[in-house]
């Protein structure tokens, strides 16, 4: 009798770390190896750094803003990221009233050549001195589009892109991102 009740024990001591142990053991592999892609439903690149733009603009409104922020000569990518910002802008449809599209340039010729361009109508352009936006740099180079919250702080990136095609891309991965903030955000 004794031999059948150890055996019985050790089977449940068995089927005990086989029921609970064994798959919180492959979970925490699953997560420490990265076996599959995180719960990361943003399109865009998430800013880690703490950068906030309200310091620079203090008066103004509390609303979301699509930015594109640039420190090199506008061309070609210059003009498809105020398309895409207008583009972006248009598709919110009833909520374009809580967003705002902004395009920063560290240099007053880009500016100008901006203000010329057939997709700033309703892009506010201004000029910017560079040191405020230095933690964005990537290689001394910013030629970038982002959505900045409510508090001025820069929240995600996307590559501006020298052909249509790619810029048409972008704008559907800015607008998908920017409907879930404003439907999470109660401010702006």
């Amino acid at each position: 009798m004794n031999n059948k009740n150890t055996v019985t024990q050790r089977r449940t001591v068995f089927l005990f770390l086989l029921v609970f142990v064994v798959p919180i053991a492959l979970a925490k592999l699953a997560l420490e190896g990265e076996w599959f892609n995180r719960a990361a439903t943003n399109k865009g690149e998430l800013i880690h750094q703490n950068v906030n733009l309200s310091q620079m603009y203090p008066a103004r409104e509390k609303k979301w803003y699509l930015a594109y922020m640039s420190n090199q000569p506008c061309q070609k990518p210059c003009e498809l990221a105020l398309y895409s910002l207008q583009q972006v802008h248009t598709a919110l449809g009833p909520e374009q009233d809580r967003v705002s599209t902004l395009a920063l340039f560290t240099d007053e010729n880009e500016l100008s050549k901006a203000k010329h361009s057939e997709f700033a109508q309703h892009v506010f352009l201004e000029q910017t001195d560079s040191q405020p936006l230095s933690p964005l740099l990537r290689n001394e180079k910013l030629n970038d589009i982002f959505i900045i919250d409510t508090l001025g702080n820069v929240v995600l990136r996307y590559p501006v892109h020298a052909e249509k095609q790619g810029a048409v891309m972008a704008s559907r991965d800015m607008l998908a991102d920017m409907r879930k903030l404003l439907k999470l955000s109660r401010i702006g």
